[in-house]
């Protein structure tokens, strides 16, 4: 039904924002991790 697709949507999207801001904050906190990890972070997306 609609209601559950509606649902869903507004689940995922929520969580999908709230991971993200909790990375962010987090790489922002300690951008000298965030140097070391980066790296391998790009090149794993890249393949």
């Amino acid at each position: 039904t609609v209601t559950v697709t509606v649902t869903v949507t507004v689940t995922v999207t929520v969580t999908v924002t709230v991971t993200v801001t909790v990375t962010v904050t987090g790489l922002c906190q300690k951008p000298a991790k965030t140097a070391r990890v980066l790296p391998g972070i790009l090149s794993h997306l890249k393949g």
